[in-house]
């Protein structure tokens, strides 16, 4: 029998499972004890009087005798959203993110991606690299306004910024493409970096600038296309990177503002796509950028890693490209 993910009736992660035909296991991630235990004859003793008209009828005994279970400490299973586990409990995609985020301040959210020392460490590094840029970006703000009438302003230091962001970008690209394929062969540039999109989601996610709130929100990787040939034109603020650094005297123009912008989004994209939203959270992890996330993929309770720290299960990479 599958492992099943799903929401309660504020929107909160749940799963369950059962460890033999009888004996239900809930995991409620919320709750200060996580990890509860249950059984179908209790549900089939008591389920004629639990949950809505029908429901004993609609779900399975499986789910009916979950959701009682949850009941006992006032979390009502949405049944609606019970779907079997796109990935086994207990693995993960490394350096990709899946959760739900929160809903408010008071909302802790979904993360239940658990990072191992090595994770931590490239997360660090990532997230300082990133903040460097940032901070540089910050520093050309202060001479040139980020404004659509001023996107297509250019000059070095614009040249030199657009390099380094560029370089960081792929760096971000090969770290995730390299923890996530089997094989021993090196990605080919945008070809393979492609890829990435659906495994990150990468087009579902926008971001604005946090302190001039007149610009509009970025989609950086929005249109990126892995057919023959658009792997790079599809993503103009990237091709106009690969013009200026490998022709400036013919393409100077092209280090414009609105390129650096747009890549610089691209970064802090590809952190909260990594590592999750909360990297910029105020009273979570807290790193500095100059842009804020304005939207997220949509990742479904079936979609949900579980991996609980407790050590009852040994996490496992699981590879995404063979």
């Amino acid at each position: 029998m599958p492992d099943f993910g799903f929401l309660d009736h504020e929107g909160r992660f749940g799963a369950f499972w059962y460890d033999t035909e009888e004996k239900i296991t809930v995991f409620l991630p919320h709750q200060i004890s996580p990890i509860m235990e249950g059984s179908i004859a209790i549900w089939k003793r008591h389920g004629e009087y639990e949950g809505m008209p029908g429901d004993k009828f609609k779900y399975s005994a499986e789910i009916n005798a979950a959701a009682l279970v949850t009941a006992n400490v006032n979390c009502y299973m949405r049944k609606d959203t019970v779907k079997p586990l796109a990935i086994p409990r207990g693995s993960y995609y490394p350096r990709v993110w899946r959760g739900i985020p929160p809903k408010h301040i008071l909302d802790s959210g979904y993360n239940g991606l658990t990072l191992s020392d090595a994770e931590l460490k490239t997360k660090t590094q990532n997230s300082l690299s990133a903040a460097s840029l940032f901070e540089e970006m910050n520093n050309l703000f202060r001479s040139v306004e980020p404004s659509p009438l001023n996107d297509a302003a250019f000059g070095h230091k614009v040249r030199e910024l657009l390099i380094l962001a560029c370089t960081e970008v792929e760096a971000n690209w090969r770290g995730v493409y390299e923890a996530n394929k089997s094989s021993s062969k090196k990605p080919d540039g945008t070809r393979d970096y492609v890829k990435l999109k659906p495994l990150l989601r990468l087009d579902k996610w926008a971001v604005r600038l946090k302190n001039h709130p007149d610009y509009p929100p970025l989609k950086p990787f929005d249109g990126w296309s892995d057919a023959e040939g658009m792997t790079t034109q599809s993503l103009p603020w990237y091709r106009s990177y690969n013009a200026v650094k490998h022709d400036r005297e013919k393409e100077f123009h092209r280090a414009a503002l609105g390129s650096l912008i747009m890549a610089m989004a691209a970064i802090h994209v590809l952190q909260v796509s990594q590592w999750g939203p909360e990297l910029y959270h105020r009273f979570q992890d807290n790193q500095f950028s100059i842009f804020e996330t304005v939207e997220t993929p949509e990742y479904e309770a079936h979609e949900q890693y579980i991996l609980v720290e407790a050590g009852l299960y040994p996490n496992k990479r699981i590879m995404y490209f063979g």
